[in-house]
């Protein structure tokens, strides 16, 4: 049962202040991990562009045909890009977000 005089001994403010300070604190703590993961990200991006080009190029020498080269390429891009999203989201500490993303996808039992 809940004991309503525990509830009025400290002011309601001193709670709010409390539990304002905590969350900044936390928010604050996240920061850091949260800059990993947006390196993370932005790395990937430069990475899946350099090989998704490569591929581009090199398809596009060997079969002539520009639409599947362009297919291939851009391809490999997005799939290289969601793979570091994946990384960057566990490196932030999110990885039950990385996970209901890949489950939702179907590709929980590759990663």
């Amino acid at each position: 049962m809940l004991n309503f005089q525990e509830l009025n001994e400290v002011p309601v403010d001193e709670k709010i202040w409390d539990t304002t300070v905590q969350m900044y604190d936390n928010f604050i703590a996240f920061l850091p991990r949260l800059g990993l993961g947006l390196a993370i990200i932005i790395l990937g991006t430069l990475i899946a562009t350099l090989i998704g080009r490569l591929t581009t190029s090199s398809v596009k020498l060997r079969t002539k045909d520009p639409l599947m080269s362009r297919f291939l390429g851009r391809a490999i891009h997005f799939t290289i890009i969601i793979v570091f999203i994946m990384v960057a989201l566990r490196a932030a500490g999110l990885g039950d977000i990385s996970a209901g993303i890949l489950a939702t996808a179907g590709a929980s039992a590759w990663y």
